[in-house]
């Protein structure tokens, strides 16, 4: 979010980037407070004063009281009248506007033609999409279009539109599919495919982990033997060295889900994260069940606390058939 909040402030951020943030902050004061400590920073190392959203209901009542006084002047009343009611909707409309300018960190979405470079595949070839330092918009031949964010790039398959429409996707993208049941549609990053059943998603890479997130319809990930539905609102990762893909909490589930453990031991870990997540982790080597875990996690998702498990013990957690399996050497 950290991320997300600092691209957002230099006006770099996606719309749906930015309705996810106004989504983060309403869940609790805490959020709010963690993105006006960045925003306030921010504005100082840029020399800007911080944002207030206008008043709009109290700057009118101003104006409107100013209407009253200059009513009373039945001199000059109703041009008055008429003058200031015309400054007052210049007004607002004034305020309105450098909200959105400032709020609005891409005022062409998906659908700004200006942004579109349409790209048609051509038949036997393969065809490389590719965006740049800057943040790149695609329209297919089939109308497909792909938002690709800067640094990124995505393959076109040689037989794309034939049989099927197969794309590999290197960085993250956005993706506003036209459904066809005989041409299915799918994004193949790394070892994960994602499939879609009629849809616009979102994929973000990031380090060695890959978010999914479903806006429209529904998608479908598949990972060797595991396969993932997901419907719109939902979210998933993928994290590329264990390969492991697993679904995330809606927000409104992970609001507050807080873990303590202080010198648990780490096989008692292992089977209260299996009971939360609903995944089945072991302890694969006795010899590590006992390892003492002390640290708190909040709102975190499974990928990254099996991550920081894996830094403070100095694990090797694995993705396995049917289960989750932390390997390891006696503890220190």
């Amino acid at each position: 979010m950290e991320d997300l909040i600092v691209r957002y402030l230099k006006g770099e951020a996606a719309p749906e980037e930015a309705m996810k943030l106004d989504e983060w902050k309403g869940l609790n004061e805490s959020n709010k407070e963690l993105f006006r400590d960045f925003e306030r920073v921010f504005n100082l190392s840029h020399g800007l004063s911080d944002f207030q959203d206008p008043d709009l209901l109290a700057s009118w009542e101003a104006i409107r009281s100013r209407l009253t006084v200059d009513q009373e002047n039945k001199a000059n009343g109703k041009i008055r009248y008429l003058r200031l009611a015309m400054a007052a909707a210049a007004f607002v409309g004034i305020i309105l506007m450098i909200g959105f300018l400032f709020r609005s960190p891409d005022p062409q979405g998906p659908s700004g033609k200006k942004n579109i470079a349409k790209e048609t595949p051509k038949k036997n070839q393969e065809l490389l999409l590719e965006s740049g330092e800057k943040e790149k918009y695609f329209e297919l031949d089939d109308h497909s279009r792909i938002r690709l964010s800067a640094g990124s790039s995505v393959h076109l398959d040689d037989h794309y539109g034939q049989r099927d429409r197969k794309v590999s996707l290197k960085g993250s993208a956005s993706f506003e599919v036209e459904h066809d049941e005989e041409k299915p549609f799918m994004v193949q990053v790394r070892e994960m495919e994602v499939w879609d059943l009629g849809t616009v998603f979102h994929i973000t890479t990031k380090d060695d982990t890959v978010k999914v997130l479903v806006e429209e319809g529904s998608v479908q990930l598949k990972l060797n033997s595991q396969v993932l539905d997901m419907a719109a609102g939902d979210s998933a990762f993928y994290v590329i060295s264990s390969s492991l893909i697993s679904r995330y909490a809606k927000p409104d589930q992970r609001q507050d889900v807080v873990f303590r453990f202080d010198g648990t031991n780490l096989s008692e870990v292992a089977d209260v994260l299996g009971k939360f997540f609903h995944r089945k982790i072991r302890v694969m080597n006795p010899e590590i069940e006992k390892c003492p875990l002390s640290v708190t996690f909040k709102n975190e998702d499974l990928a990254t606390i099996l991550n920081i498990i894996k830094e403070l013990l100095d694990v090797e957690i694995k993705q396995e058939k049917d289960q989750i399996g932390i390997y390891g050497k006696a503890c220190n």
